[in-house]
C-alpha cells in the first residue's frame, strides 16, 4: 500500500489506526497492522503497544491470557502477549521476521 490511502489516513488526525482480524491459522491468536502516516511513519513494521492494547482487548473475547500475535506488515514479526491483573505485557522480545530489520 503507497500513495493516495496514507494521504487520507493523514487527513483523520489520531495518532495510528490499528487494523486487527483473527488469523486463518492455529499459530497466531491475531494479526495486525498499524499504519501511523500523521505521526511520519506509513506503516510500523511491529508494534508492541498495538500488540499489548489488542491482548486486553482479545483475551477476554479469545479466553485466553497467553497470546500469540503476529504483525502482517511486509517486514513484520510476531510477539506473544501475556494478560494479567488488567495489564498487557509483550514478551521480553519481539519476533522480527525480516531480515533487514534484525541488525
Amino acid at each position: 500500500m503507497q500513495g493516495r490511502p496514507f494521504t487520507m489516513l493523514k487527513t483523520l488526525g489520531v495518532r495510528g489506526i490499528i487494523v486487527t482480524s483473527s488469523s486463518e491459522t492455529a499459530e497466531y491468536d491475531f494479526i495486525t497492522r498499524f499504519f501511523a502516516p500523521g505521526a511520519g511513519i506509513d506503516e510500523d513494521p511491529v508494534t508492541g503497544s498495538a500488540f499489548c492494547c489488542l491482548g486486553l482487548f482479545l483475551s477476554g473475547r479469545l479466553g485466553k491470557s497467553d497470546l500469540l500475535a503476529c504483525q502482517a506488515s511486509r517486514g513484520g514479526g510476531s510477539a506473544r502477549v501475556l494478560v494479567a491483573d488488567g495489564r498487557a505485557l509483550p514478551s521480553p522480545s519481539l519476533l522480527i521476521s525480516s531480515p533487514s530489520l534484525r541488525t
